[in-house]
């Protein structure tokens, strides 16, 4: 059965090699896997930031798996960008932002929790902040581990 899922800019570095461990989710099984695969502006964003030859590795993992980007759900300002974010009454923002309880990423991570969340996908993240807060408002999760075991046996 298809499964489809929000993959945070963690797993990405994994799925590529960059996280500092040997690729460990390979692309072959995931592009035969039949799951679909998303992301928001807020990854590639965060993917802009690594020096040259890891961001153009991540950028192929996400070519590569025929990652959809989708809109973040919410606007926040000084991290959405403009066409890349929907308005909304800012209400599910909040209580992810409740459960996430502050850090530097905040704004960041309730627009990718939120945006699985609204569009019924699987969060897949190595942060135990998205763990808590997904687990918390019953959503669907999984670690590095669990995603690795579910493409392995798709």
């Amino acid at each position: 059965m298809s499964k489809e899922f929000l993959l945070d800019n963690n797993i990405y570095k994994y799925i590529a090699g960059t996280a500092g461990e040997d690729q460990e989710i390979s692309l072959e099984k995931m592009k035969d896997s039949g799951h679909e695969f998303f992301t928001t502006h807020v990854e590639k964003d965060e993917f802009e930031e690594a020096d040259e030859d890891t961001r153009n590795e991540l950028f192929q993992v996400v070519q590569e798996i025929e990652s959809e980007e989708l809109p973040t759900e919410s606007f926040r300002l000084g991290t959405s960008r403009l066409g890349k974010a929907k308005l909304s009454d800012g209400e599910k923002q909040k209580d992810v932002r409740k459960r996430l309880g502050g850090g530097s990423n905040e704004d960041k991570d309730a627009l990718i929790i939120e945006t699985a969340i609204q569009n019924d996908l699987i969060l897949v993240s190595e942060e135990s902040s998205h763990e808590e807060a997904m687990n918390q408002m019953n959503e669907q999760f999984m670690n590095k581990d669990e995603f690795k075991e579910e493409i392995t046996n798709a």
